[in-house]
């Protein structure tokens, strides 16, 4: 089973541990938090966060400046905007930047794990669907520059121009139809040399 790794930013502590410990009684998920703009961005850089909720008000940067951070970073984070001063002009604002939602504090917390779901359910079929696309190379779908990316690209690289069958094993969601497909397009580029 995989760890999804989840990212609250709002200065307000008390919100953040009470939201972190509902959400990781589900022990599908790891929660991080942090109180500020600056904080949240360093757990983005560092971790593979999936969906983050994230203040509109913070001590040291506006929300939808950071949503468009964020979103420069990686734009297929799943950002939930929250906050306690809501207007129907800023949830607008915050979707058309790329929030995936906009909620109004107070709110449920049984509610953010069936946003989670909804939204990381969501992002699956989108993947899904590219990757059925033929003129896409499944690289597109890889991130990442550690030294077991690297290691994976190579070992795609030699085994693709050979005949040999290939076993790619791996937990269920790991991305094996992925590498499948990397090897795939890596052969039909090596013919078309």
């Amino acid at each position: 089973m995989i760890t999804r790794e989840i990212l609250i930013i709002d200065d307000d502590e008390n919100l953040c541990r009470l939201l972190k410990d509902r959400i990781e009684m589900d022990k599908r998920f790891r929660v991080f938090t942090a109180q500020t703009a600056k904080e949240g961005m360093a757990v983005v850089s560092d971790k593979n966060i999936s969906v983050i909720f994230l203040d509109v008000q913070l001590p040291d940067e506006n929300g939808l400046d950071t949503l468009k951070k964020m979103k420069e970073h990686d734009p297929e984070i799943i950002v939930i905007m929250i906050t306690a001063h809501g207007s129907i002009h800023l949830a607008v604002e915050s979707l058309q930047m790329g929030a995936a939602h906009f909620l109004a504090k107070p709110f449920p917390f049984e509610q953010s794990i069936q946003l989670i779901d909804r939204f990381i359910e969501k992002q699956k079929l989108v993947r899904e669907r590219f990757l059925m696309r033929e003129d896409l190379p499944p690289s597109l779908f890889v991130g990442g520059k550690s030294a077991a990316t690297r290691k994976l690209f190579r070992l795609v690289k030699q085994v693709a121009p050979t005949n040999s069958t290939v076993l790619i094993s791996g937990p269920s969601g790991t991305g094996k139809e992925i590498i499948a497909r990397m090897i795939y397009f890596n052969q039909r580029a090596q013919r078309h040399r």
